[in-house]
Order: structure tokens, then C-alpha cells, then sequence
């Protein structure tokens, strides 16, 4: 289940099925930073065993192979006690990993991080960098060679991951230190091996999926409400102990690496200029930081409920249409939780009775409901591509936060780049020749926006332009930095690398 009021239907789907909760989140993992990580309160669980949550230590790191493991000897015990389990969270390669065969390296023992005795000493030397923690401050620059040891080692899985991808780009050198083995040859076998028998199932499980969706507007506002709920329930002192913990064991860097383990949770990097200088024998501008770090925190929380959004529509739901065509018992359905006052009965029922009739081996599935015919296209032309015919796309036209030209990946994302606005903008420009001294190629006068001498924008009227979107409006900032006004009230952006860090994910075309 996914966003909105998933922790609640999971309470409500247990106590109607005799049904039991595995945490699939791959923050909540960790022990404490309760509130952080948005963990159901104890009181609320109301007696249902939530397996998978706070069974690591801050200072560990937990894979997707500890998490399918763990989370399989989970099921193998609930189905021992004819208990049924329910799968709760957002990280969606915890996800498919447990729901479909062969979504991992089988043989591949990745956490080991010992070299495999095939592996030359040249490439050794070449991959054995990025496997230590590094100095957070210096990540930038190991990202970029990082991604180029990839595209030496295996381009083909350079082509599909975004340079900016520390994780994946890392993971695919650890699949291939430790398995001495491309990560692409991996998986392009486990593709012919699902095409050898394409009748037959390749889920693990008969599985239901339940998809709580609500409104983008309405989202954003409860995301963002969320925030503010966190603020007053404690997410400051939690965010300041971890961040002690962290300088206690760590003598050397200078903010801890935002891309592994718990620190990956929305929030520490949002909050990182604050945090560090609470360690300052002078802390300066506190108010200005905290106020910084919950805008920027509320930005990252929609973008991340974006990202849900597209890979539940445009990689699970086309999974799930392929099973059912190859005859497995795969239920999936769309939620419609954007009026909570009718939660009953357009989420809480309609669910309970959903899963119930799935229990039943004697009856047919429902039928899939019309918002989820609106929500999910039935076809995904990048479903199924070969790992050869990954491929990047560059735009001549629009640059990126480091003033190169935009790379896109996939022919999915090119698309959606091409009829973007701002990239059409670009192209008009171009042609009439408005725009030729090298600068942003969207006016600062079409945008409302005010150059000032120091290169620093002011955005005056950042939502309610009505031709231009918010991510298109963050791309443009990506190349300055500056002053954003939201709603009329001012945040104070000193440094562009926030906005440039929102441009570069997929989402923003």
C-alpha cells in the first residue's frame, strides 16, 4: 500500500482478515527517530504485530537482499500460523524484490563487499574507493568519478542510471566487485529467463495491492501538513541526538553521507546547515536556517510522493497487468482517499471487502475500479526492454544545474522532456532569436523574476504564473540559486545546490 493513509487501512485490513503488518519502508528499519521516519505510534497499531520495523542500528546499513530475506522468513512463519501478511511502506525496490522472482541477484553475496576472486587487481583498485564511507563533503566529486568507473566498468548500466544516482550508480559497482560479473549481464539473463516461458507466473505469491491515492493538491497539502506535524511532536530533538551520535563516532568529516543508511531519511540533509552549526561556538542565523530546512523538507517530501506516483503507475501497475496475463492471481486496486470525511467507505470497506473476496479461491477478482483505469496506462513500451536498449538522450536546447546540456533517460523521459514547457519555451527563444548571450533560456521577464547584479534571482510570483510549473520554476533556480518567495512569505536560498539537487531527478523535465 502507498501514501495517504496507508498505516491506518493496514490496522483496519488486519483486524478484518486475521492479518499481521511487515514494515516495508526502508527507513523505518531503523531503530528510533520515530517521528522522522513517520512511524505509526504504538498506541495505534492497536495489537497488530508490525514485523520489520526498529530492528537496526542508526550506525548499520540494510539492504534490499537483508530486507528480502528477513522479509520471506516473515511470511514463511505467518503462513505456518495461518496468518496473513500485509505489506506496508513505500520503497519500491523493497517491494518488487519480495512480490516478484528473480528481481535479485540470486547468487550475488553484495553485503560481503569482498572481491570476487575473478576480479582483476586493475579493477579491484578501481571500484575499492567507492565502497568506504567517504567524506560527505567531498561527495560531489566521488559521485562524478564514481559514475565514471561505472561507464568504464559497465556502460550499458551507465546508460540507465542518472549520474547524480549515487546509490544505484554504487550498487552496480558492488554487484560487479563482488560477483565479477556486470550488473547488465545479470540482469539481462534473468530477462531471457523470464521470456523462456512467458505463460507462466513470475510472482512469488497470489498478492493484492492496494494503491490509498489522493488528489496531488490535496497530497501536497497533507504532506505538508505532515511536516508541520512532525515539527510539533519532536522531529528537531530527534534530528539533533542522531546528529551527536553521529559527531561522537566521527572525527574526520564534516556532515555525515546523505545517501546510505539512515541519513537517507528526508530531513537530515534538508536540515544539514542547521545541524552542523549547532556544533559552532557561535550559532548564527538559526531562525533563517530552521526556516530554510522546513520549506526545503516539504519540497523534498512531494517530490519523493511524485516519485511513488510515477513508478506505481508506470512500472508496478504494467507488471501487474503482465501477470495477470500470464495467469497469476494478482489483484490490484486504487484507493480513492482524497475526502477522508468518506473513508469509509470509498477506502476502509471497499478494501476489507476486496480482500476478503480475493481470500476466497472460489471467486473471480474484482474488476479493477475506474479510477484506476484512469490512473495506470495498461501498457509501458519500457516494461520490457532489453538491458541493450537502455539509451540516453541529450538535449541540445536546455541545460542542466551545471550548465551542460540535460541528459534524459529513456525514451520515456525524452518524450516527456520534448513536450515540457520549458523546453518548447527554449526552442522558441531560440528561433526567434530572443535569447543569444548564453543565459537562461527562459526570460526572467516572462517569469517575473528580478536579476540582480550578483547573479542572485527574485522569484516574486513562483506558483501563480500560470504557464509555468513548480518543477519548471525550481530547473531555472537550479542554475542560480537565490530568493524564493511561497505564498508571499520570503525563503532565503543562499546556495543553488538544493535547487540543483531537485532539477536533476527524473521527475523534473
Amino acid at each position: 500500500m502507498y501514501s495517504g493513509r496507508k498505516s491506518k487501512l493496514s490496522i483496519e485490513l488486519a483486524k478484518a482478515i486475521g492479518g499481521e503488518i511487515i514494515n516495508a519502508d526502508s527507513m523505518q528499519v531503523y531503530r528510533g527517530l520515530d517521528v522522522v521516519t513517520n512511524k505509526i505510534p504504538e498506541h495505534e497499531r492497536e495489537g497488530i504485530p508490525h514485523h520489520l520495523m526498529d530492528v537496526v542500528d542508526w550506525e548499520q546499513e540494510y539492504s534490499v537482499i537483508d530486507f528480502t530475506r528477513d522479509a520471506l522468513a516473515k511470511i514463511a512463519d505467518m503462513h505456518s500460523r495461518n496468518v496473513h501478511p500485509i505489506l506496508v511502506g513505500g520503497t519500491h525496490y523493497y517491494i518488487q524484490s519480495l512480490l516478484w522472482k528473480n528481481m535479485l541477484i540470486a547468487d550475488a553475496n553484495v553485503d560481503n563487499k569482498q572481491p570476487h576472486p575473478s576480479l582483476s587487481e586493475d579493477d579491484r583498485s578501481l571500484i575499492e574507493p567507492f565502497l568506504e564511507d567517504i567524506d560527505a563533503g567531498q561527495s560531489a566529486m566521488y559521485d562524478a568519478r564514481m559514475y565514471e568507473v561505472l561507464r568504464e566498468l559497465d556502460p550499458v548500466m551507465a546508460e540507465r542510471w542518472h549520474p547524480n544516482d549515487a546509490r544505484k550508480v554504487r550498487r552496480s559497482l558492488e554487484v560487479f566487485y563482488t560477483t565479477g560479473r556486470r550488473h547488465s549481464d545479470w540482469l539481462e539473463e534473468q530477462r531471457q529467463s523470464n521470456l523462456q516461458d512467458e505463460s507462466a507466473p513470475t510472482i512469488r505469491f497470489p498478492s493484492c495491492v492496494f494503491w490509498v491515492y489522493a488528489e496531488p493538491s490535496v497530497l501536497g497539502r497533507r504532506l505538508d501538513d505532515r511536516v508541520d506535524l512532525m515539527i510539533k511532536e519532536g522531529m528537531f530533538d530527534e534530528l539533533r541526538n542522531m546528529m551527536r551520535l553521529w559527531q561522537s563516532s566521527n572525527t574526520k568529516d564534516t556532515q555525515p553521507d546523505y545517501t546510505r543508511g539512515i541519513f537517507q531519511t528526508i530531513g537530515f540533509k534538508e536540515f544539514n546547515d542547521y545541524l552542523v552549526s549547532l556544533s559552532s561556538e557561535h550559532l548564527v542565523n538559526a531562525e533563517r536556517l530552521v526556516d530554510e530546512g522546513i520549506q526545503a523538507m516539504k519540497i523534498a517530501t512531494r517530490q519523493y510522493a511524485r516519485r511513488q506516483t510515477h513508478w506505481i503507475r508506470n512500472r508496478l501497475g504494467p507488471r501487474v497487468f503482465d501477470e495477470r496475463k500470464r495467469g497469476g492471481r494478482f489483484g490490484f486496486y486504487a484507493l480513492d482517499a482524497t475526502d477522508l470525511s468518506q473513508w469509509d467507505a470509498t477506502a476502509s470497506q471497499t478494501a476489507i471487502g476486496i480482500a476478503k473476496q480475493f481470500l476466497d479461491w472460489t471467486s473471480d477478482l474484482p474488476a479493477a475500479s475506474p479510477l484506476l483505469q484512469q490512473l495506470i496506462p495498461e501498457i509501458n513500451p519500457q516494461a520490457s526492454l532489453s538491458v541493450t536498449e537502455w539509451k540516453k538522450f541529450t538535449c541540445d536546447v536546455c541545460l542542466d544545474a551545471n550548465g551542460q546540456f540535460r541528459v534524459l533517460n529513456g525514451p520515456s523521459e525524452w518524450e516527456a522532456h520534448l513536450k515540457s514547457r520549458i523546453h518548447r519555451k527554449r526552442v522558441d527563444y531560440i528561433k526567434n532569436d530572443l535569447d543569444n548571450d548564453g543565459g537562461s533560456d527562459v526570460g526572467g521577464e516572462e517569469l517575473g523574476l528580478d536579476v540582480m547584479e550578483d547573479g542572485t534571482q527574485y522569484m516574486n510570483t513562483l506558483l501563480a504564473h500560470e504557464s509555468v510549473s513548480e518543477q519548471e520554476l525550481f530547473a531555472e533556480l537550479a542554475l542560480h540559486g537565490g530568493v524564493m518567495f511561497v505564498s508571499g512569505e520570503a525563503c532565503l536560498f543562499s546556495e543553488p545546490e538544493y535547487f540543483r539537487a531537485i532539477a536533476s531527478t527524473p521527475d523534473i523535465v
